[in-house]
């Protein structure tokens, strides 16, 4: 996504899910290369973990002002890109904020509903775009050089620690249930992983 992003010419993005394991690697990734980003979180303890990470401009959701927040901070870093995790009414609010030609790429529906609020005015007389992200296509669209240099990217990424993975917890198979329950819940802390025969 940070490489559509990129390739685009979009000078700053946004992003919803800040605090996930996606959100952080957007973080990173972004910071490296210089590019602002807006993160969007739901609570306080996810705005300070960003914060510890290095993000600059973090919004809280559930904030009074937080509609008008992303507008003005939409507008001040002109950022045409989002990465939108949430679905429902954020896919709207998020491109109402935007300027006009912004681009929302949807790669996730953490609300379990269908996006929603999108102003048919914005797509028609601004220009706006809603569009689905998901990586296979993405990278089966590459040339084999292009799959190359992705992976040596990522590969490199992971070496240095700019890619990581929080891993919370790991649990036997038989508590596979009750771990997936919680990591529903609270999903900020990190992954879980599942170890079949455990025991050995």
């Amino acid at each position: 996504m940070v490489e559509t992003a990129v390739k685009e010419g979009h000078a700053a993005i946004i992003q919803t899910a800040a605090a996930s394991q996606v959100g952080r690697m957007v973080l990173a990734l972004a910071n490296e290369r210089g590019i602002p980003v807006i993160h969007i979180v739901r609570r306080k303890d996810q705005e300070e973990l960003l914060r510890s990470l290095g993000g600059h401009i973090i919004l809280n959701s559930e904030s009074k002002t937080f509609e008008k927040d992303l507008q003005n901070e939409a507008k001040k870093l002109k950022a045409t890109m989002a990465f939108e995790a949430v679905a429902g009414p954020m896919t709207g609010l998020i491109l109402n904020a935007m300027p006009p030609k912004s681009k929302v790429l949807v790669y996730g529906a953490l609300s379990g509903i269908p996006c929603a609020d999108i102003s048919p005015l914005g797509l028609i007389f601004q220009e706006k775009i809603v569009a689905g992200f998901f990586l296979y296509s993405w990278i089966t669209q590459l040339s084999f050089w292009g799959r190359y240099q992705v992976t040596n990217s990522v590969q490199r990424l992971l070496a240095k620690g700019t890619f990581h993975t929080a891993i919370h917890a790991k649990v036997p198979l038989e508590q596979a249930s009750a771990a997936l329950e919680a990591y529903q819940k609270e999903m900020t802390t990190g992954k879980v992983l599942i170890i079949p025969n455990s025991e050995k």
